[in-house]
């Protein structure tokens, strides 16, 4: 062999040597790092649904053989030193993942369920608590996406599960779950991890089952009611307030905290007549907040309820007249005091022209020079104020102060 050629041989080698070592070092890390954990709590490498590892790592392909080892060094005996250490699951981890399972069942049916763990059944059993989110966090998400892929049974879902009670038993023949008054209360024997008595075809049976038993005809009416298509957008048709009456305490109380929310996220007069016909005090704060929306009809909606309960105070008649300026005016009839009319009056220059129209003629009303609140027989003067030449609305303007004498 000549140097050259032995030169190249033996750089073969180092690399052989280098590969193998590489090879040794991941096994061992591999080894050590068994059992780390993902960030949602669950093993790296397992299958949410089945829980199975696989079997690719370095420690399996030196038990195996692998290719970057040379002959010599496969045939040897390794031992490798697994350090089974975990660092023990918090309470607050725990939390935080079932948090993001409410948050995702919101997502899917629009449903406020909030998580529940009996911690003195769990006591310091750690594989009970490290399955809790893999156990039943995952089994109830399941459940509900199954059930509401029909989209029909969203209602009943939205009104008929609100808690999610978890209970750590030792036996798994102590194991069941079941839906009562809202309340899905699973027991399970979380260190066995994942059992047909606990996992998602039994949850959803029972959610199933309980909604059936536990759901009101006044519950499922309302609840229909409160999907507005196009016909019950154009008609300004109500939510079912008959059925709100006629349902029983629980679940109006459940209503009341579905439509506080959707208050806050995007609001709907009709929420706020619901919340008015509810009467709680946690009720009638959300329709006092609600007067200063920013939506003119949530405002309209929420004003009324409290002028027709009097009397009107300064702070009111001030509502009373930011809503006007954002477009309310009926509000005006309701209230009719000096600002209030001022108010209208500035609306009438210096709103758009649909508005300006409207303003004038309510306000001659008010001031006793039109027999309704917009009279046909002067629709010609009115419509002066929806002109786009600037000098003939301010000249209609100023024949309407001196007709309405402000």
């Amino acid at each position: 062999m000549s140097g050259v050629d032995k030169t190249r041989e033996e750089s073969r080698n180092c690399r052989k040597d280098s590969d193998a070592e590489r090879e040794i070092s991941g096994t061992a890390f591999a080894a050590r790092h068994v059992h780390r954990s993902s960030g949602d709590g669950s093993a790296h490498g397992a299958d949410e649904e089945s829980g199975d590892r696989t079997g690719s790592g370095p420690a399996d392909r030196l038990q195996h053989g692998s290719p970057n080892l040379p002959p010599t060094m496969r045939a040897q005996n390794f031992t490798i030193v697994r350090d089974n250490s975990r660092v023990p699951i918090s309470r607050q981890q725990i939390s935080a993942d079932l948090q993001k399972r409410a948050q995702r069942l919101e997502e899917i049916c629009d449903a406020d369920v909030q998580y529940e763990v009996a911690w003195d059944t769990f006591g310091d059993d750690q594989q009970a608590l490290e399955n809790i989110d893999r156990v039943s966090g995952y089994a109830v998400q399941r459940a509900v996406q199954t059930i509401c892929n029909d989209a029909t049974r969203k209602p009943a879902v939205r009104s008929g599960l609100h808690r999610v009670r978890l209970i750590n038993v030792k036996e798994p023949s102590a194991e069941n779950v079941t839906l009562r008054d809202g309340v899905l209360e699973i027991r399970s024997a979380y260190a066995e991890g994942r059992t047909a008595a606990t996992g998602h075809d039994a949850v959803r049976l029972a959610v199933e089952n309980g909604l059936s038993a536990g759901q009101s005809e006044a519950s499922a009416r309302f609840e229909k009611s409160m999907d507005i298509g196009l016909e019950e957008w154009r008609e300004g048709i109500g939510y079912d307030l008959d059925a709100l009456a006629r349902m029983t305490s629980a679940e109006r109380a459940r209503i009341e905290r579905r439509l506080i929310r959707n208050l806050a996220e995007r609001g709907d007069w009709r929420d706020i007549d619901a919340l008015a016909s509810i009467g709680t005090p946690t009720a009638i704060d959300e329709v006092m907040k609600a007067r200063r929306h920013g939506d003119p009809a949530v405002c309209e909606h929420a004003l009324s309820y409290f002028l027709a309960r009097g009397p009107v105070d300064r702070e009111l008649e001030n509502d009373v007249i930011r809503a006007i300026g954002l477009g309310a005016i009926d509000l005006a009839e309701e209230c009719p005091t000096p600002p209030v009319k001022q108010a209208l009056l500035e609306l009438s220059l210096s709103g758009e022209a649909t508005i300006r129209v409207n303003a004038a003629a309510l306000l001659l009303y008010l001031c006793g020079g039109a027999a309704e609140p917009f009279d046909w027989s002067q629709r010609p003067f009115f419509l002066r104020f929806g002109e786009d030449d600037p000098g003939e609305v301010r000249a209609a303007w100023e024949e309407l102060r001196r007709r309405s004498g402000l």
